[in-house]
């Protein structure tokens, strides 16, 4: 999910300084889920893409937004990948167990060798179904591999075990402590 593209402005910076090759792929529908009762910020008759457009005007060329549902829209993000695959996956949509294994099990495969999973909400008290299953999909997938854990951030790596430091060590992590949520 990108909703008005507060993760989407960072990840849009990152890839216009360090990586001008390379684009932003944003998928949501844009529209009020089963969330929209829940947080006070989300007020009828917003437009939210309106306010991501508005957002990330300073990256226009950089992102490139894909309209539907996180699994009716597949094929539009396959044909829309250079590569065929993608660097950098960041899951932020629906939080039970269902949702989050269907989208994962689903975006997987467009994960290079080497790239990296970030999973929105992992370790939040309050969405227990999305950390229940990307540790199921994590502990079937020989692959994917768990590098840190930081506030309610999963960053996962697809590719064997690196040995010694995976470039983390500089963030001050200690993925041998254990998580609590």
């Amino acid at each position: 999910g990108t909703w008005t593209g507060r993760t989407a402005t960072i990840l849009c910076a990152a890839v216009q300084h360090f990586a001008s090759h390379k684009r932003v792929l944003l998928v949501d529908n844009w529209e009020w889920g089963l969330e929209g009762g829940t947080y006070p910020f989300m007020a009828e008759n917003r437009d939210v893409l309106i306010e991501l457009e508005r957002q990330l005007e300073p990256y226009v060329g950089v992102f490139q937004p894909v309209k539907g549902e996180i699994l009716k829209v597949l094929g539009t993000v396959k044909a829309a990948l250079r590569q065929g695959t993608c660097a950098l996956l960041h899951h932020d949509a629906g939080h039970d167990y269902e949702q989050v294994y269907r989208d994962l099990k689903a975006y997987l495969p467009l994960l290079s060798e080497g790239g990296y999973l970030l999973v929105h909400d992992y370790n939040h008290p309050d969405n227990r179904g999305t950390r229940q299953a990307v540790d199921e999909i994590v502990g079937n997938e020989a692959t994917l591999n768990r590098l840190s854990v930081f506030n309610t951030f999963g960053l996962f790596r697809k590719g064997p075990p690196s040995r010694g430091d995976d470039g983390l060590a500089s963030l001050g992590t200690n993925r041998a402590a254990p998580i609590n949520i």
